[in-house]
């Protein structure tokens, strides 16, 4: 759903444009044989497939085929996905796209040379060896099913915090929308004609953005929703010819046209990321992401300069962060006053919440349903920043290995256990040496931050690393996407599966065996 939303509507900003293409194309390898691969060399899509995604012939399985029987055998007993089409992995629903022109940026040579003839065409292998990986950001979706989501169901979690914006925005801008992320484009005149074609729901703003040179601009951008609760804002200089009227006045600037990822051309590019946190968060948030300075930070690779801190008449307050001197995408923090809110549910009498959290980690959305104590909620609650945010951490807590004791171990856990969080993170890219994953886990350890390693070994090469799954102190998922990592650190212990790849017997991390009255009902049919 959120993968063909971004088709159907991102892939289609530029005005006159018709892109009705889905991000990948029938293709024929450079050895002569026929492949499915990403379309970064279309000459008219904003978007592409993710090079890596289910189904395609680069990509770490291939599932577009039938099942077998014994394959459709363990569909029945809950223990992996249906496949066969695009999108669908073993474990795994995937919508994963990326922008193929995000960024003027120079990065140097390419990442993934694509030195394998049998997996790539023509096209595609000189526009990899041209660096045109470097320009990519992604938009990822992703259902790992078998991972928990705590108390609640992730469709639950998901349907709550929607209810904030249920009706068209009638309910006018709520604090839980901070969390989105924004992207530019010339002008909001085409998106706009698809929306009312399609009724899609929105929220049209307008505000005042800081430029370079110290003035400011009139911004026009609408947020939606593609799915769930995913939030997008798309903001221009241009309104597409609407009046300035049918726009929604904003006290606060949305982003910042400084420092920022200036287009060149491009038809849609991101300018940041933002996250809506509880008052009393907003200093641990500074911290963590750089914004007072310190070794701990720059250890994770934030060498962070504020580019705007300011304060509404009703409390707001906005901070907008670039995070490094190459990292033209900001961070934007938002923190709202709220209402406080009653408990959620009545809590178990021996434990707590804890407990319940515990209860519920083996619980995910397949062979899982709601607590039945927080039944009620999960269907009906009311969700706030506050409310969020305590649950996410709720979740981690029950479902992640603590840090260690030593925050500087070069053996910490592996961290087997995931959560659905987690799954929901940004990657934090970074190429320089002084990007060390050991140094970057003991910052996070030192944070309070769990984690999960994945142990990366990148196509066509015999040399690992590590990539540690973590969250800030708000609970927001932060993953290291980085390439060096000293040779003494092994994470130990079994480690975190890859949620769309199956073990070894085809069953997912997190499944459970079916009765025995199923499984002999199978092998008789």
């Amino acid at each position: 759903m959120c993968y063909d939303w971004i088709f159907r509507y991102l892939n289609n900003v530029v005005p006159g444009s018709s892109n009705g293409g889905h991000g990948y194309r029938e293709a024929v390898s450079l050895t002569g044989e026929p492949i499915v691969e990403a379309y970064d060399t279309s000459s008219s899509d904003v978007f592409a497939m993710e090079n890596d995604e289910c189904g395609l012939s680069l990509g770490s399985v291939n599932i577009t085929k039938p099942m077998t029987q014994a394959e459709r055998a363990l569909v029945a007993q809950g223990r992996r996905l249906e496949t066969g089409k695009m999108h669908q992995c073993v474990c795994s629903s995937n919508g994963r796209a990326h922008i193929i022109n995000a960024t003027t940026q120079a990065a140097g040579g390419s990442l993934n040379p694509a030195t394998d003839p049998k997996i790539t065409s023509k096209d595609q292998t000189a526009w990899w060896h041209k660096g045109g990986i470097n320009s990519l950001f992604g938009l990822h979706n992703v259902k790992c099913a078998f991972h928990s989501s705590g108390p609640c169901l992730l469709e639950d979690v998901e349907r709550g915090v929607a209810r904030s914006w249920q009706t068209n925005f009638s309910e006018g801008y709520s604090p839980l929308m901070d969390n989105n992320l924004m992207l530019w484009t010339p002008t909001l005149g085409p998106l706009l004609d698809l929306f009312a074609q399609d009724g899609v729901q929105f929220y049209p703003m307008r505000w005042r953005a800081r430029v370079e040179g110290g003035g400011v601009q009139e911004v026009f951008s609408v947020i939606a929703s593609p799915c769930g609760k995913v939030l997008i804002e798309v903001a221009a200089p241009d309104a597409g010819g609407r009046p300035k009227e049918q726009f929604h006045a904003m006290p606060m600037a949305r982003a910042v046209l400084k420092q920022w990822n200036e287009p060149a051309g491009q038809p849609l590019v991101p300018l940041r990321i933002s996250r809506a946190v509880t008052p009393e968060l907003m200093q641990p948030m500074l911290k963590f992401y750089g914004a007072k300075g310190g070794d701990r930070a720059a250890r994770l690779g934030f060498h962070t300069q504020v580019l705007l801190d300011e304060t509404g008449a009703d409390g707001t307050r906005a901070v907008t962060l670039k995070l490094s001197a190459s990292a033209t995408v900001h961070m934007q923090l938002w923190a709202r006053p709220e209402e406080s809110q009653p408990a959620p549910w009545t809590p178990n009498p021996i434990g707590g919440f804890a407990q319940d959290f515990s209860d519920s980690k083996t619980s995910n959305q397949v062979t899982g349903k709601s607590l039945p104590r927080a039944a009620g909620f999960c269907r009906e609650g009311t969700w706030s920043v506050q409310r969020y945010t305590w649950y996410v951490l709720q979740t981690h807590k029950a479902t992640l290995e603590p840090p260690p004791a030593n925050a500087s171990t070069l053996t910490p856990p592996a961290g087997k256990d995931q959560n659905v969080f987690i799954d929901d993170h940004v990657s934090w890219d970074c190429t320089s040496p002084e990007c060390e994953v050991s140094a970057g886990t003991r910052s996070l350890y030192e944070a309070g931050s769990h984690i999960t390693h994945q142990k990366y070994t990148p196509p066509f090469s015999n040399q690992s690393t590590w990539w540690p799954y973590s969250h800030d102190p708000a609970g927001y998922g932060i993953e290291l996407h980085w390439f060096h990592a000293r040779p003494d650190f092994q994470p130990q212990g079994e480690l975190p599966q890859v949620c769309f790849i199956p073990y070894d017997d085809g069953t997912c991390p997190g499944s459970r065996p079916a009765a025995t009255e199923l499984v002999e009902e199978l092998v008789v049919e």
